[in-house]
């Protein structure tokens, strides 16, 4: 059986004992491998609203392409060799992220229930490239609000053909997660991998920017992208507008959080090192008494920002401590950045009460990096003392 495309006349589609194919062009067929097993395909619809492939197997298999503008502009993009297609609009939701992979179990039960796959959340962008780049080339791929402003850079393939990269709706993380090796028995704090709020709804572009491997100027092209708001939320722009700046300011602090615990993290390493070398050669007293001082302070800063090892090892019904300035960060981040609803009073004051802790804990670090670990090392170069992780190093005579 054949179809013809409802927008694109020559674009033909068609179902054999093999497969399904696609023609862009006379005398040119080429097979769709878009999930699709090599089987009898016994219908083929191309949805009138969605613009979506719907290929019926045989034995009642069902196989959907979403939107396939890009096969309807293929012959376009082929004689211009770099081609960014349009973007369907996206709807800003909530997805249920407890299911995995968007899809309920469906048990046991045969036909009576069914499950597949939800199309990906966002707003998929797709991209052609008819030549291989030559050494040197490279691709970026970025999504820019009203203002220019670029908000997110996606993951761009430079090999030739079709992609497809899929934007989350959500701006840039407000930081990375460093996961170093650890050592047996070293205390492991649990810990996600962040997500850049939700933008806000409204018009952005997406930007392809292809450099060949020479001196001259690289090609752009642009596609606009309407991000939706989702018509089942009674928020209007002033609300979507406070969720989204208490999202930023929120990432922010994550950010702040993560730059002092790490900050801390390394001054322990120095500490360390120094009571390593403190152990194996003679120094004054006040010496080993400032690198004490210093571990002890350390040790009190990282327990505030990060929480208590030991207690994170107990069941939650022997803990009694307050939770660390990133628990609570955290958790106020995760509970806002899934809602569709105005941050609460209890939220805002824990932020508010976490920011007064952080910059305390803040100023504590500053003095020990501006004051107190200069003063500890310039102790540690009078006693003669190796050298160790944070001094400067000097060529031995």
């Amino acid at each position: 059986m054949i179809r013809e495309d409802l927008v694109e006349p020559s674009l033909l589609f068609v179902g054999t004992e093999f497969g399904a194919f696609y023609s862009a062009q006379p005398n040119s067929w080429t097979q769709l491998k878009y999930n699709i097993p090599t089987v009898a395909v016994h219908d083929i619809l191309v949805h009138p609203r969605e613009r979506d492939l719907v290929i019926g197997t045989h034995g009642r298999g069902i196989y959907i392409i979403d939107d396939i503008t890009p096969l309807e502009k293929l012959a376009e993009a082929n004689r211009i060799g770099t081609y960014l297609f349009p973007v369907k609009a996206a709807t800003e939701y909530n997805p249920n992220s407890s299911i995995p992979g968007g899809v309920r179990g469906a048990g046991a039960l045969g036909d009576r229930e069914y499950s597949a796959p939800n199309p990906a959340f966002g707003a998929i962008v797709t991209y052609f490239l008819r030549d291989s780049l030559p050494k040197g080339g490279d691709v970026t791929l970025g999504i820019y609000d009203a203002s220019g402003k670029r908000v997110r850079e996606l993951t761009a393939s430079k090999k030739r053909g079709m992609h497809r990269v899929t934007w989350d709706l959500r701006n840039a993380p407000p930081y990375m997660v460093r996961r170093p090796a650890t050592q047996v028995g070293e205390p492991q704090f649990r810990q996600r991998d962040p997500s850049g709020p939700f933008v806000l709804p409204g018009r952005y572009t997406a930007r392809l920017t292809v450099k060949g491997g020479g001196s001259g100027a690289p090609s752009m092209s642009e596609t606009p992208i309407e991000v939706r708001s989702d018509p089942l939320v009674p928020m209007n722009e002033g609300d979507y507008r406070g969720l989204y700046d208490m999202r930023v300011s929120t990432g922010r602090l994550q950010a702040t959080v993560q730059a002092a615990v790490r900050t801390a993290e390394q001054l322990k390493d120095q500490i360390t090192d120094v009571k390593t070398a403190l152990k194996s050669n003679t120094a004054p007293d006040t010496v080993s008494k400032q690198a004490d001082a210093v571990e002890k302070e350390l040790n009190d800063i990282l327990k505030k920002l990060r929480g208590d090892p030991e207690a994170e090892a107990l069941s939650d019904d022997k803990r009694v401590e307050d939770p660390s300035i990133q628990e609570r960060v955290n958790n106020v981040a995760e509970e806002i950045g899934n809602v569709t609803s105005q941050p609460t009073e209890l939220q805002r004051s824990t932020l508010t009460l976490a920011t007064s802790d952080l910059q305390r804990e803040v100023g504590r670090i500053n003095a020990l990096l501006q004051r107190r670990i200069p003063a500890l090392n310039a102790g540690l170069d009078a006693a003669k003392i190796p050298w160790t992780i944070g001094r400067p190093v000097e060529l031995m005579k």
